[in-house]
């Protein structure tokens, strides 16, 4: 039997029962989360899931909806239990010493800083065992290389400019911003194309656009056809049908995500990750649209915190899958030259949160003052490579065509 501690206000015996019952009976939605859940998300029954088991009496959770809630609620509350857990150290400190002040403080900011992205000992490894992954990681990119005759990258953009800076998507979040209307949910969808025709499976997690809408969006850029026609019923729907049976063997790669209040990252990580189970692949990407509809309702009361919060997690999570995450942002109404194509600078997402600090990535896509604009429909557009920490940053000229939905770089 435990000592009280004030941690333990932050439980549910209920759900972690419901929880455990649902892994014990194997079934398949609990199963593709298995291996991310922890024993500390357990403050009753820790050994009940080392032991892969189930407590007496207790009883499988209706169903997935119903597993995927509790699961979150575990995560808020091993959160809650690591706040207050940081709370009781920083108050014993305070009676320590004459510099009670400084070290109570300490204690906060390291403490915050474990509880977002996990404890120093986990973070470090040893320089020998890092030098081995690394020539390791050298030798299979040079074997890549020799077999295909291409330079290795991650998920390919589609775009060669953007694949010269960036590599292609790798691991990590990449952060797409623009200001309204300037075209960043159909080039994100372009990009999600291309990612489940070279074979990576694709969640497009969607917090402005109906999985429909979307779907229609995608057809239509396909066929070469306006969804504009086909919502006035002008649609040459054997085109569509033409444009659906060209990827019948790729649709199956992609999964469409509705976003309302109530997803959390949880949800994310497990439909994600059932995902990549699915096609027995190491890799997929995540595209997250967007950053601020996404944010609301997290937590707190300024939305910029919101936002910092969210990028921390969808980084975690990229890792933690080894699945590039796309996230969409908009730019800021002060800096991101509103009404007028949006913005190439990076101090445009100055008010959204730590963007430019923890994304590997940032690129705008702005329409720059100077273009001397194509006929209409077409668009001329840049995109700019803002930050990469992977390499260089860079841009290209774009051509958006807004009628079909398409994006082609300019020759």
């Amino acid at each position: 039997m435990r000592d009280y501690e004030i941690e333990s206000e932050f439980s549910d015996e209920t759900v972690e029962r419901g929880v455990l019952a649902s892994l014990a009976a194997g079934l398949v939605w609990a199963e593709a989360w298995r291996s991310r859940l922890t024993a500390d998300l357990f403050w009753h029954y820790p050994q009940a899931l080392l032991a892969a088991s189930a407590p007496p009496d207790s009883a499988a959770l209706a169903g997935e909806a119903d597993f995927l809630a509790a699961v979150e609620r575990l995560v808020w509350l091993k959160r809650k239990r690591g706040l207050a857990k940081l709370q009781r150290a920083a108050w014993d400190t305070l009676f320590d010493d004459e510099q009670s002040w400084e070290r109570a403080a300490a204690v906060l900011e390291t403490g915050l800083r474990d509880l977002r992205s996990g404890p120093a000992a986990q973070r470090s490894r040893g320089a020998s065992d890092l030098g081995r992954a690394v020539i390791a990681d050298a030798a299979r990119r040079r074997d890549i290389r020799r077999q295909t005759g291409k330079p290795v990258m991650g998920v390919s953009s589609g775009l060669a400019g953007l694949d010269r800076m960036i590599n292609g998507w790798y691991p990590g979040l990449h952060v797409i911003a623009a200001g309204p209307g300037v075209g960043k949910t159909t080039l994100c969808l372009q990009f999600a194309w291309e990612a489940i025709r070279q074979g990576f499976p694709t969640l497009y997690v969607s917090y402005e656009n109906a999985p429909q809408n979307l779907m229609l969006k995608l057809l239509c850029a396909r066929a070469g056809i306006s969804s504009a026609d086909v919502d006035r019923g002008y649609a040459d729907v054997e085109k569509l049908e033409e444009a659906s049976a060209a990827g019948t063997a790729d649709w199956p790669l992609l999964s469409i995500m509705e976003g309302d209040g109530r997803l959390r990252m949880a949800a994310v990580e497990i439909a994600m990750a059932a995902l990549l189970k699915e096609h027995g692949a190491p890799q997929g990407l995540i595209v997250f649209d967007y950053l601020q509809r996404g944010a609301h309702g997290i937590g707190y009361d300024q939305l910029r915190q919101n936002v910092s919060l969210l990028t921390g997690e969808l980084r975690e999570t990229a890792m933690r899958l080894n699945c590039p995450t796309l996230a969409i942002s908009s730019q800021n109404r002060s800096g991101g030259d509103y009404g007028r194509g949006g913005s190439g600078a990076l101090d445009s997402l100055k008010e959204s949160g730590d963007l430019e600090y923890g994304a590997d990535t940032v690129s705008l896509l702005y329409q720059p003052a100077e273009i001397q604009q194509p006929p209409p429909p077409a668009r001329e557009l840049e995109l700019k490579v803002a930050k990469n920490r992977f390499g260089a940053v860079g841009s290209l000229r774009v051509v958006f065509r807004p009628d079909t939905g398409v994006f082609r770089e300019k020759a």
